[in-house]
């Protein structure tokens, strides 16, 4: 039987040269790992360091807040009544005043809880778009470009 003169160095070239293209995409995914997981830790909300289960009693919480602070209703633009001389037109200008500031402070407690509620709706979204457990983590980190 005779041997063929340089067959084993062939099969041994594929093999290192699969070895080092193994190798390659190991480093790269590697790479594109922790590239990726910066970026998603440069883009974390307030309140990604909550676990799902808080995140929904706070989001409830603040929901069920939002409806009673609009269920208390505003009283509406105070009207000025018409004064008869300078210290009473002085109260009931300050009377307006404080009417006015009333309304634009509830108002604006609405508005911030609907801030707070939209921002933990879209890290609920966030979380989901990202899902899964360690492995799908793992998996769309190294091979998301």
């Amino acid at each position: 039987m005779a041997k063929r003169k340089g067959g084993k160095g062939k099969d041994g070239s594929k093999v290192g040269m699969l070895l080092a293209l193994l190798a390659i995409l190991v480093g790269l995914g590697a790479w594109n790992h922790q590239r990726n997981a910066a970026l998603e830790d440069a883009t974390k909300g307030p309140y990604s360091s909550l676990s799902d289960e808080d995140l929904v009693r706070l989001a409830e919480a603040y929901e069920s807040e939002l409806s009673s602070l609009r269920n208390q209703g505003s009283p509406g633009r105070a009207a000025a009544r018409t004064a008869q001389g300078v210290a009473s037109g002085v109260r009931e200008f300050e009377r307006v005043q404080q009417a006015s500031r009333s309304v634009r402070e509830a108002s604006y407690a609405i508005s911030e809880r609907e801030g707070i509620v939209k921002a933990i709706e879209a890290e609920r979204a966030r979380r989901s778009a990202l899902g899964g457990g360690p492995w799908t983590v793992l998996l769309r980190r190294a091979f998301t470009f």
